[in-house]
């Protein structure tokens, strides 16, 4: 029986790529029922889903639905693992092979992707590991992905869950 690695940090794209089924041997999923506003349904029924990978949790409780909250709670760790820098990522930039229709994105010095997209999440880890890659320098970051410098800070300013992760990128260079 082959045993499955481990995730950790620096295999975020590995994971990222899994289908749903797959992810789900790897996670532990609880499920539970959700508190606040909501009707009489909400919290009666159980259909609040909690994913555990490793270090990682997420939470999802948005639908009424426990399909629905379960497909969230995936999409929501992809992105989890995305923004994942804790230990063990700070090299990985160096042996990760993206998918080349990704840079289909990254054209006329912009970013294009909307957050509704599948790849959007491994969008997102790419942008990450540049940041980790060139220390936090937006400038080397853009010229890597060849988009404007605007363009960047305007895609991370859209994206909020991004701005703490940049910011503790650049911080951690600081020290």
């Amino acid at each position: 029986m082959v045993s499955e690695t481990k995730y950790a940090p620096g295999l975020w794209l590995s994971y990222i790529q899994k289908t749903d089924n797959e992810l789900k041997k790897s996670c532990r999923m609880d499920v539970f029922k959700a508190t606040g506003h909501g009707g009489q349904k909400k919290n009666k029924t159980s259909n609040a889903i909690r994913l555990t990978l490793e270090h990682l949790s997420v939470t999802y409780t948005t639908s009424r639905s426990k399909a629905e909250n379960i497909s969230g709670a995936y999409k929501k760790l992809r992105m989890s693992m995305a923004l994942d820098i804790s230990a063990g990522r700070e090299n990985c930039y160096s042996c990760q092979t993206y998918p080349v229709n990704l840079f289909q994105y990254f054209q006329k010095g912009s970013i294009n992707i909307n957050a509704k997209n599948p790849v959007f999440p491994v969008v997102i880890g790419m942008i990450v590991d540049n940041f980790i890659k060139y220390q936090g320098k937006y400038k080397s970051v853009s010229e890597a992905l060849k988009v404007s410098t605007s363009q960047l800070r305007k895609f991370i300013t859209k994206n909020p869950f991004m701005i703490e992760t940049v910011n503790k990128i650049i911080q951690s260079q600081d020290q």
